[in-house]
């Protein structure tokens, strides 16, 4: 028991979480409260050992809540760079760093060039290697580090070396590039880097040397106040770290440092007034992310208005061009890309004069629709209904993609509640109560509450990192629809408390398509959102005597590139795989599973698949691995 007051952790620091219902949904399986718990007692024990001074304690304590979580997990060996310094009481190193220690000065294999390098295989992740290999690659690694400058070229894990031999420098390249460039032999692209970011002098990425010396100095102009990107609008996101984790392998630092470099140039140049530049700033702080990774190209509806200077298009909204630009498809939306081999999704066999033939037909169909209502929201609608999302993301499609799909009927009903909500955020409640009276016999009831948690229609109340993702006009429509559906069902008082929306982000959820890619979760905490009041969460199906039944059929989630029979094959080996295994313990997270494995993500995002999908890539032993061995066999 915690007494005094004090929780769990706080006498050292942060207080620690030791509820696995305090961590995100997707990594509650991983989460072994006893470990944490026992590890907890144990940090316990060696801070009294310590007998620290106040001033002392105050220089060594655990600085994140997720501490002793990370610690149980090995984190404390492998990214020894946090870990030893943000918690040192987790990872047992107080005594090191209040002596000035750290890993950088310890002499081992690699410390020539950054951190001691792991060459027992043994430790973790590292099937199939042996020890004699590892220390090959480093005598590798030193050889090539004769010629490089290891003050910026070094090696920021202490498994780098391993990572390299696991083939990581090409399927992780951004982050071994920055972190391993030893271990790659790519010091020279972060020198490149190096070079980028020198032009772009700001708090957030100065060395600690340029850090000191803006602090020595007596220059305290207004610009050295602005973060990256902050003077033409929302400080932008220029670290993969600042990003949620399962976005990450997709952020490209120097990228994203170069197209910052460019749209400050292209700011610049318009000589903006400062009555034009409140109208056209990054209102996103992912914007220049969002940019780098084609979504002006493919979302410009959001993008050109929302990201104006990532997207460089300023001149074009101050001379109202582009509400008025004329293109293929521009009569009843955003102009369609016409041209297929320009888009990043695999369109196969599909050619221009498809594409054109489609818009035609379009063209044809929206004679009899009224354009105000039912318009194209994304440059790509037409290129996704040739690919047929029309069927297999229906919802999506008929709200954003009405005329491709040829359902503007589909739309009509959402409208009105739609303009309800729209009187709430524009401040007019009392007006939209008054409307909605003979609806609700309770005034008080907010948007989805009539069938479980309110729900979240504004992007706003969201996290930022997802407000980019977030369609309110979707959402919206979707809810409406769910209304009709549970309104159709007449259920019984105790039926609808059965079937209820549990989480507050249910209908942007299905909206996004995790009625379909996370099932079982969604079944049962979101029936309504994906109209599933009376489908049993526990469906037999293919792969559910190992977790979530899986989707056997690519085509259905848009997954052409790999066949069905591949699908069933890669099934009938993880059956017999897991004969051997503990599906309490290890078992599949997600529907797509098998589907990720076939299309090779275990070896390209080993760590996503590990926590998830550990039957589908036959992992259930890296999973007990990755416990310290003390802990290992500690019942959950």
């Amino acid at each position: 028991e915690w007494e005094d007051e004090v929780f769990p952790g706080e006498a050292f620091g942060v207080e620690q979480i030791v509820d696995q219902s305090d961590v995100t949904e997707d990594s509650q399986h991983l989460f072994d409260e006893t470990a944490v718990l026992q590890h907890l007692e144990q940090t316990e024990i060696y801070m009294e050992s310590l007998n620290l001074s106040e001033e002392d304690a105050e220089l060594c304590v655990n600085e994140d809540s997720l501490c002793t979580v990370f610690a149980v997990i090995g984190e404390c060996e492998t990214n020894p760079h946090f870990m030893h310094f943000e918690c040192a009481p987790a990872c047992k190193t107080c005594d090191k760093l209040l002596r000035g220690e750290d890993e950088e000065e310890e002499e081992g294999p690699g410390s020539a060039f950054g951190f001691v390098q792991i060459i027992d295989p043994s430790v973790r992740d590292a099937e199939g290697l042996d020890e004699e290999s590892i220390l090959q690659k480093l005598n590798e690694i030193d050889e090539y580090m004769t010629e490089q400058d290891s003050s910026y070229c070094y090696n920021g894990y202490a498994m780098c070396t391993i990572w390299s031999l696991q083939g990581w420098c090409e399927t992780d390249a951004e982050l071994m590039n920055e972190d391993c460039a030893p271990a790659c032999f790519s010091c020279e692209k972060l020198a490149d880097q190096e070079k980028s970011d020198d032009t772009l002098s700001d708090e957030n990425l100065v060395t600690p040397e340029a850090k000191e010396l803006e602090e020595s100095s007596d220059d305290n102009s207004e610009e050295q106040e602005l973060f990256l990107g902050e003077e033409f609008g929302v400080a932008q996101t220029i670290h993969a770290s600042n990003i949620l984790e399962d976005y990450q392998y997709l952020f490209d630092e120097a990228a994203i440092a170069q197209h910052l470099q460019e749209t400050k140039a292209y700011m610049d140049s318009l000589a903006l007034s400062e009555e034009d530049a409140d109208e056209c700033y990054n209102e996103d702080s992912l914007c220049t992310f969002s940019a780098v990774g084609g979504e002006c190209e493919m979302n410009p509806d959001w993008m050109m208005y929302s990201c104006g200077p990532a997207c460089r298009s300023c001149d074009k909204i101050l001379a109202e061009d582009d509400v008025e630009e004329e293109g293929p498809g521009s009569e009843f939306g955003v102009i369609q890309i016409v041209d297929p081999s320009v888009v990043k999704e695999d369109t196969g066999s599909m050619s221009e004069d498809m594409v054109v033939q489609k818009l035609q037909e379009i063209g044809e169909y929206m004679i009899d629709q009224d354009s105000e209502s039912c318009y194209n929201v994304y440059a790509m609608c037409t290129v996704w209904s040739l690919l047929g999302w029309c069927e297999s993301e229906a919802e999506v499609m008929n709200n954003d993609c009405a005329p491709s799909c040829m359902k503007c009927s589909d739309t009509e009903k959402a409208e009105d509640q739609s303009a309800e909500y729209e009187q709430i955020e524009n401040g007019d409640e009392q007006q939209h109560e008054d409307s909605t009276e003979e609806e609700y016999e309770d005034d008080e009831i907010f948007p989805g509450e009539e069938f479980g948690v309110e729900q979240v229609v504004d992007k706003d109340e969201i996290v930022e990192d997802y407000q980019h993702l977030f369609d309110e006009e979707a959402v919206l429509k979707h809810l409406e629809a769910t209304k009709t559906y549970m309104e159709s069902l007449n259920l019984s008082e105790e039926q609808a408390e059965e079937c209820s929306n549990e989480d507050s982000l249910c209908t942007f959820s299905a909206v996004t398509g995790e009625c379909v890619k996370n099932r079982d979760y969604m079944i049962e905490f979101c029936a309504p959102a994906c109209f599933s009041c009376f489908e049993s969460v526990e469906t037999e199906g293919p792969g559910s005597e190992f977790g979530v039944v899986q989707i056997a059929d690519p085509a259905s989630v848009d997954e052409e590139t790999i066949s069905a029979e591949a699908v069933v094959e890669k099934l009938k080996e993880t059956e017999e795989y897991m004969l051997g295994q503990d599906p309490e313990s290890c078992y599949n997270v997600y529907a797509m599973c098998t589907i990720y494995a076939v299309k090779g993500w275990c070896e390209s995002e080993t760590e996503t698949m590990l926590d998830d999908c550990a039957p589908s890539c036959m992992f259930c032993d890296r999973l007990t691995e990755a416990l310290p061995e003390e802990l290992s066999s500690t019942e959950a």
